[in-house]
């Protein structure tokens, strides 16, 4: 599967549950793929999750992985998205590689009547420099050193 493919099933979900919690999937050294799908309302802690999946992807030796979920995007780079009186709905679709090569897809929304309208696409699909916590082939430190990034995303 490539990242084409999972956005097509992710997309799907979107409009049959009306949200996409946070998902992971893992593609093993023998090509089998294993999801992971975090409740929003979790009673888990975010530290632990991500301490989780590091340790998973470590110990299983992943090479590549996928991740999906719904966010706002703000498009004013001087507040949170949440709190962005012109923030947008997007579907992120993720693809971490151990090579840095990385993919991400943005598949903006809106919501009318109970309905998902999908709108503007932005797709990067030779990635290397991800600003995001969830780059777990990444040290910590750089991913501390991205999260400013991530913060001030202007889309």
């Amino acid at each position: 599967m490539e990242i084409k493919d999972i956005e097509k099933i992710a997309k799907s979900v979107l409009v049959e549950n009306g949200s996409h919690e946070r998902q992971f999937m893992f593609v093993s050294p023998d090509g089998k793929y294993e999801n992971v799908l975090i409740e929003k309302h979790s009673d888990f802690s975010e530290t632990l999750v991500l301490k989780y999946i590091r340790e998973y992807i470590k110990t299983n030796k992943i090479d590549k992985y996928y991740m999906m979920f719904e966010s706002w995007m703000g498009k004013n780079k001087n507040v949170r998205p949440s709190e962005d009186s012109e923030k947008r709905e997007a579907l992120c679709i993720l693809e971490f590689n151990k090579d840095g090569k990385n993919k991400q897809v943005f598949q903006f929304f809106k919501r009318v009547k109970k309905k998902i309208i999908f709108e503007e696409r932005i797709a990067e699909l030779d990635y290397k420099n991800s600003a995001t916590k969830f780059d777990f082939f990444k040290s910590e430190d750089e991913i501390q050193k991205n999260m400013d990034k991530l913060m001030r995303m202007n889309i």
